[in-house]
């Protein structure tokens, strides 16, 4: 009876703890469906405030395992700019964090420049050759 009684904690325990996995794995598929209109953001690369049309970037890329990694929020424009910069090897390997990204000699003139820029400013990206 005991062993019974021992059993039925035991799957209620692992039930426990894969519902409340379930709950934060709901939390977070909630949470990239918000838009920027719901709250004051900001673009991690560059410092302007996010409107409507924002991206989230793995900061390793999907293709390398980055699938279930870190996201910071950033403009399509600066999304863009990181990808035409670097290959997705690179990403993963060297610049994963949005601290070594801003410390990129290439990504502080393009933060210079599309800072002075107006929120909702778009614009065509270059592609490196090497990227291509």
């Amino acid at each position: 009876m005991v062993r019974a009684q021992e059993l039925d904690v035991a799957e209620a325990l692992v039930n426990l703890v894969v519902n409340l996995h379930l709950v934060e794995v709901a939390a977070e598929a909630e949470a990239e469906v918000v838009t920027a209109g719901d709250l004051k953001m900001k673009c991690e690369l560059c410092g302007r405030e996010v409107t409507k049309r924002y991206e989230n970037h793995h900061l390793v890329p999907k293709s390398n395992g980055g699938l279930h990694t870190a996201t910071v929020v950033l403009h399509p424009i600066c999304h863009r700019q990181i990808h035409a910069l670097f290959t997705n090897h690179e990403l993963a390997s060297l610049y994963n964090t949005i601290e070594r990204l801003k410390g990129h000699r290439d990504v502080k003139r393009f933060i210079n420049w599309v800072s002075k820029k107006d929120i909702g400013f778009d614009s065509k990206t270059r592609i490196r050759k090497k990227n291509r």
